[in-house]
């Protein structure tokens, strides 16, 4: 039982410490991006989520051998959909922030592709 909490650990803690680096930043008032590369904004969200894709889907294919490949990646852009709504509405109450369904798109986007990177990666 003790190898199995380690595991679950060593698996899921990234995932939860990444989700909180996510919330940290939306929580910054009027964060300004330099205009100097167009949609520098949308890119962001692409990638922080798409890390968060390649963490859950990490995490979920090491939890138990019941959870099948597509499945975690299934199970990974669920979670970040409902995780990103969070994170968008959450910035409605933060200073100079507001939520946007174009961000809440990319970080679906971001997810997906980075559970099939993890998918591809490691074929399973």
């Amino acid at each position: 039982m003790r190898r199995r909490n380690k595991t679950l650990l060593k698996f899921w803690a990234p995932v939860f410490f990444w989700m909180a680096v996510i919330v940290t930043f939306s929580s910054i008032p009027r964060l300004e991006l330099p205009p100097i590369i167009p949609y520098l904004d949308k890119i962001g969200h692409l990638g922080e989520y798409l890390i968060l894709g390649f963490l859950l889907t990490r995490a979920f294919l090491n939890s138990g051998p019941d959870i099948r490949s597509a499945h975690a990646v299934y199970l990974s852009v669920f979670v970040v959909l409902f995780f990103g709504a969070f994170d968008e509405w959450h910035q409605n109450f933060i200073p100079g922030r507001g939520a946007e369904t174009a961000d809440l798109i990319m970080d679906v986007a971001g997810s997906a592709i980075g559970a099939l990177i993890y998918r591809i990666k490691n074929k399973r």
